[in-house]
């Protein structure tokens, strides 16, 4: 059967048939454009959190690196009952109380202060806590996982070095313990 020859004898039986093509290829549409749409959410999302991550290791890093920092006793910052050391409390020069912040308690700190404005929620777990707060949920324990990041051209300039350079640092954060996050070596 020629379809001209019924569209010319009978538009209204084609009627039907158009707007159910026109009705799929606009649900195709829509289901691409959200596909698109959610695979972008999440990249952001991932370059966001990643961002982060680094950001909360450096600052962890240059707070063990001066052995811990001190903050004014207030409301916002109480003295951090788990930090068991001689000198978690002292008293300035001028007679102000100051209190030790150690790399965990300033990374839970930080952690509060961009919850509510970035919607970003996370946590601190450790299989061995010393504060309960810390200890891992069930899902937490078996969703653990390490992570080893490398960038272009800083760790290598084709994609086998960079593959490599990742490699090493997974390899490096598994090695150092569970639920790691280890930035490449720098080649020289």
């Amino acid at each position: 059967m020629d379809i001209t020859k019924l569209s010319a004898a009978n538009p209204k039986k084609m009627m039907p048939l158009s707007i159910i093509l026109l009705l799929l290829i606009v649900l195709s549409s829509l289901y691409w454009q959200i596909s698109g749409l959610k695979k972008q959410a999440l990249a952001i999302a991932t370059t966001k959190a990643q961002g982060t991550a680094i950001l909360i290791k450096a600052a962890r890093a240059w707070n063990s690196q001066l052995g811990g920092v001190y903050g004014p006793v207030s409301a916002i910052l109480q003295p951090n009952p788990y930090l068991l050391a001689p000198d978690r409390d002292i008293r300035s020069d001028m007679g102000h109380k100051l209190t030790k912040i150690n790399p965990a308690y300033m990374t839970r700190q930080i952690f509060d202060i961009i919850r509510e404005p970035e919607h970003l929620v996370m946590r601190i777990t450790s299989l061995k806590p010393l504060n309960p707060v810390n200890a891992p949920d069930d899902w937490e324990i078996k969703a653990t996982i390490s992570f080893g990041i490398a960038q272009y051209p800083t760790h290598g300039n084709t994609l086998e070095k960079i593959q490599e350079a990742v490699d090493a640092a997974l390899y490096s954060a598994k090695s150092l313990g569970r639920d790691r996050t280890e930035i490449a070596v720098i080649p020289t």
